[in-house]
């Protein structure tokens, strides 16, 4: 399958939001949906092996269309908390997956099938293509986890057969200046810059475009606003003339039932939905001059 993009993403000193998650869960969805509709968001991150996925993709191209600026949809390769779309010879051979921990032992163990990591990488680039009737314009992973070893690789293999180009994967690291000023999580933003960097000869030699920055990181907290940090990466990001991309993870407000997939972050998500669907926020991309800089 060919992919063509006609607004391609370009970092220049471009800013991006990307929501992750799409797929996992309505309240998940929603959420996403309500942000495109506003206009606040430039991309959004889909998890093909999501339970609403198949449901919630048609809407989500049609929210796209009539966003009033551009947004890009990718993959988020999923390879930890959930299910995968086939079984993982040693990772997850009835299809359940482990949880991060143990996916990065394994992975710095190098005891990872990676061939095996590469079909399951495979099936969901395809459920997704196949879902939006295109290749997906970026990749990422799901707790950064397209960053591990033996699983980089497998991104990039993919990337280069499916032929996501003009494409880019997601760069999860910023330099030192902006790490030091950063509002929180600077020890897991400091480890997530390491792996980058180890990462981006595999992304380099596959010709995958990377954002120069990254920001986002945080704990989840519920009790911590999100506003003021989101400010606090919206100003780091426009502090260099290169571009950037900041992550979030919006939703609306849930009650997880029995069965659910687990959503760990489910309290904090309707904090970030409201704060991104205000006037507050769009307020702050004004006075941090991010403005005339977000998107495309």
């Amino acid at each position: 399958m060919d992919k063509i993009i006609e607004t391609p993403m370009t970092w220049g000193g471009r800013i991006h939001l990307c929501a992750d998650d799409f797929g996992l869960n309505a309240a998940v969805d929603e959420g996403i949906l309500d942000l495109v509709h506003l206009g606040r968001l430039t991309a959004v991150s889909c998890m093909a092996g999501g339970v609403e996925i198949a449901r919630d993709i048609p809407r989500l191209l049609a929210a796209v269309s009539d966003a009033p600026r551009p947004v890009q949809i990718g993959l988020h390769v999923t390879l930890t908390e959930y299910t995968t779309l086939g079984p993982i010879r040693g990772l997850a051979p009835e299809c359940a997956l482990p949880g991060i921990g143990t996916v990065m032992r394994q992975a710095y163990l190098r005891r990872l099938d990676v061939p095996a990591i590469r079909m399951e990488i495979d099936r969901q680039m395809a459920c997704l293509s196949a879902l939006m009737g295109r290749v997906p314009d970026f990749v990422d992973g799901h707790q950064h986890v397209h960053l591990l070893p033996g699983i980089r690789d497998a991104v990039a293999a993919s990337w280069k057969d499916w032929n996501v180009r003009p494409g880019w994967v997601r760069y999860c690291g910023a330099p030192e200046r902006d790490l030091a000023q950063l509002p929180s999580a600077q020890f897991k933003s400091r480890v997530l810059s390491l792996m980058s960097r180890a990462a981006a000869p595999s992304h380099d030699e596959a010709g995958m475009v990377t954002n120069p920055r990254f920001f986002g990181v945080t704990e989840f907290s519920p009790e911590v606003p999100f506003g003021p940090r989101m400010r606090r990466w919206l100003s780091l990001a426009n502090s260099g003339e290169s571009g950037a991309l900041i992550m979030c993870h919006p939703g609306r407000a849930s009650v997880p039932a029995a069965g659910d997939p687990p959503d760990p972050i489910h309290l904090h998500r309707p904090q970030e939905l409201a704060y991104l669907a205000s006037e507050a926020f769009l307020t702050d991309l004004a006075e941090t001059g991010v403005a005339t800089r977000f998107g495309l």
